[in-house]
């Protein structure tokens, strides 16, 4: 995440943010039924969330908690609001991007367009990033460059501090891409290390890698407030940047529901998975697999499974098995009743009032004429909770 905060201006008790956008993005506001653009707002807090002056609603909705002073803003649309001694983060702003140049018309103090526009993260490619619209004295990254002129045409340029190669293929392991893990970079010491610590965005999910290119690193720079005129950027052709991971194997899953499945029937079935038959991929870490909601219906088993690591959930996936010829009671039959409350528990005796699976529900009629629903579990028994 790009660390640098901006500033809130607070003009008035009523917490407010004054921003603008710093690259070809926009803004998304709702009034009513309307989707708005603006290149920047002083957002304030209302009940209906932060809002523009003229009281569109900042989109997707941002609420600042009571108690709320000051709201600050990361270059990334991180939006945070200070209560007390605390800063908790509360939303994030997304930018609009127009593939073409749209016709906007005027709205009050807004832009209306019939274009479509792609939604990107600050901090996106030439999405833009989030400034300040009002703040004195911003500070700015100084380059050490000195202009030079021809002697033949008279026109300045200049001598690259640094130098950026950008590695074919790159792996990352956080969810934060920085310039410094993806590329070489030489140079003036103290541009070298502002460049390393340049936020290139979201790291790609695993498996689906990201292209980089020229353009991407210049934006970024140019975000950072570093001038592109002192940096020499190569990027080779198909360069990419993939995120490590490890794989949970479909065979460890399997096994967490098998296991699962008999601590909640107290029987052992074939499981045979129908969704899918290849494995996860997840984070480098410590990684668990855990099976929970467990349901049968009409002999297939569905579940959530939870792949978490280092005690982070990393990915749920809802899969279906089919569970074969598991068992079932049918009116009239035989059963036993395993009545459990808190005090004792009782078996008795009695006939299923209905026909129902392992793990359904079921009604069950006592030798003395007394009904009562349980769930089935094997062994013709089951059971109620009092």
């Amino acid at each position: 995440m790009i660390s640098a905060l901006l500033t809130a201006i607070v003009t008035s008790p009523v917490p407010s943010l004054s921003i603008k956008v710093d690259g070809e993005g926009y803004l998304r506001f709702t009034r009513g039924t309307n989707v708005l653009y603006a290149r920047s707002a002083v957002l304030v807090s209302s009940p209906k969330g932060l809002v523009a002056a003229d009281g569109s609603v900042l989109a997707p909705r941002v609420y600042a908690p009571a108690g709320t002073s000051s709201l600050s803003c990361t270059l990334d649309g991180e939006i945070s609001a200070q209560v007390g001694a605390t800063s908790q983060s509360i939303g994030r702003i997304v930018l609009a991007v127009f593939s073409d140049k749209p016709s906007f018309v005027s709205f009050d103090s807004m832009l209306s367009t019939l274009s479509k526009a792609s939604l990107r993260n600050p901090g996106e490619g030439l999405a833009g990033v989030i400034r300040p619209e009002r703040v004195a004295g911003r500070a700015v990254v100084k380059s050490p460059i000195k202009p030079k002129t021809s002697n033949t045409a008279g026109n300045a340029f200049y001598t690259p501090a640094a130098e950026v190669s950008v590695r074919a293929d790159s792996l990352v392991e956080g969810e934060n891409i920085s310039l410094e893990s993806i590329a070489d970079i030489s140079g003036d010491p103290s541009l070298v290390k502002t460049l390393k610590g340049i936020d290139l965005g979201r790291a790609p999910y695993f498996g689906t890698p990201r292209f980089i290119t020229v353009a991407s690193i210049r934006a970024n720079i140019a975000a950072a407030q570093v001038d592109i005129r002192t940096v020499q950027i190569s990027v080779p052709g198909g360069a990419k940047v993939a995120r490590k991971s490890q794989s949970v194997s479909i065979e460890s899953i399997n096994q967490t529901v098998s296991d699962a499945f008999k601590k909640k029937f107290g029987i052992d079935v074939d499981l045979e998975l129908r969704t899918r038959q290849f494995a996860v991929p997840a984070p480098i870490g410590e990684a668990s697999v855990e099976a929970s909601n467990l349901q049968i219906r009409d002999n297939q088993l569905a579940v959530t499974v939870d792949i978490v690591v280092n005690k982070k959930l990393s990915t749920t996936l809802n899969l279906m098995y089919g569970t074969g010829n598991i068992p079932q009671v049918k009116l009239g039959d035989e059963v036993k009743l395993k009545m459990i409350s808190s005090a004792a528990t009782v078996v008795v005796k009695g006939k299923a009032q209905g026909t129902a699976y392992l793990g359904q529900k079921v009604t069950v009629k006592t030798d003395t004429g007394a009904l009562q629903t349980g769930i089935l579990l094997a062994n013709n028994t089951v059971e109620v909770r009092l």
